[in-house]
């Protein structure tokens, strides 16, 4: 759908592309830049459900592992953490 969508907007080429660009390191280095009170605002502040459903201090320990070994599992875990809590925020809460 989105090739679709994009058919008038950019050139043919581009759009019938099939390789995609790696973002991973955009994507990490903005995980890096947020601090851990930064990170627990996003995810638990105004959502009682994920402060009964996810334990605080293991969200702590898995960002201070991402720190130190910047390895992407653990930066895409919190940020579906981030996600999720934003949508349950926006059309729950």
């Amino acid at each position: 759908y989105f090739r679709q969508s994009m058919e008038n907007v950019i050139p043919k080429s581009i759009k019938n592309r099939t390789w995609k660009s790696d973002i991973s390191p955009i994507f990490l280095n903005e995980m890096k830049k947020l601090t851990l009170d930064e990170l627990n605002y996003f995810i638990f502040e105004n959502n009682h459900y994920f402060k009964k459903l996810i334990d605080r201090e293991k969200v702590s320990i898995m960002y201070q592992k991402f720190k130190e070994s910047n390895d992407q599992k653990f930066a895409t875990t919190l940020y579906k953490y981030i996600y999720l809590s934003m949508w349950l925020k926006k059309n729950i809460i």
